[in-house]
């Protein structure tokens, strides 16, 4: 009785694999497809002169395939989940480990990119005039919650590895 509630379980587990893996081949054609779009538009805006709408557009694109790469990584996972393998093994510990990288990436270039082109924005729709007649302008907020995405991520990398070794201690009991 046992092994039917595992076998239950492994197939439930191989299907919502198989749908997240599905999942996740949509989402990583649509965020290159995106991040072709945004360079053909900001290339378009650019020719015309309409530089910093189009180098905002442009700059974007780097978010896409950013993501569109931890989706990547995301996809290897799920599928050796799809097919019944388990996921703990050194390859998706270091695949885990690359999408924490991937995600400061991110972080970083947000950064990077607001501070090298501020040009980007349209800030007359942040612009405040304060009571004595001054003006203040609010930039986008860089928020830190993506790092500290990449930190937990980056702890799940160790957990990912320390599941090997019981593993690997599991299968040598037997």
């Amino acid at each position: 009785m046992n092994n039917t509630k595992t076998d239950f379980r492994s197939t439930r587990l191989q299907k919502l694999s198989k749908n997240a893996w599905i999942t996740t081949i949509i989402f990583k054609w649509l965020a290159w497809a995106a991040a072709l779009a945004f360079i053909i538009i900001g290339f378009i805006l650019v020719s015309k002169g309409e530089k910093a709408s189009g180098t905002a557009i442009i700059t974007s694109a780097g978010d896409a395939l950013l993501g569109s790469f931890i989706i990547l990584l995301l996809e290897y996972i799920l599928k050796e989940l799809k097919e019944g393998n388990t996921p703990f093994t050194y390859k998706n510990a270091d695949r885990v480990r690359n999408i924490a990288r991937l995600q400061l990436g991110l972080f970083i270039w947000t950064i990077v990119r607001e501070l090298l082109w501020p040009e980007t924005l349209d800030l007359s729709e942040f612009a405040v005039t304060t009571e004595n007649g001054g003006l203040v302008i609010a930039r986008t907020e860089i928020s830190f919650t993506p790092l500290l995405v990449c930190f937990i991520i980056y702890v799940l990398a160790f957990v990912f590895e320390y599941g090997v070794r019981l593993q690997q201690q599991a299968d040598e009991t037997l």
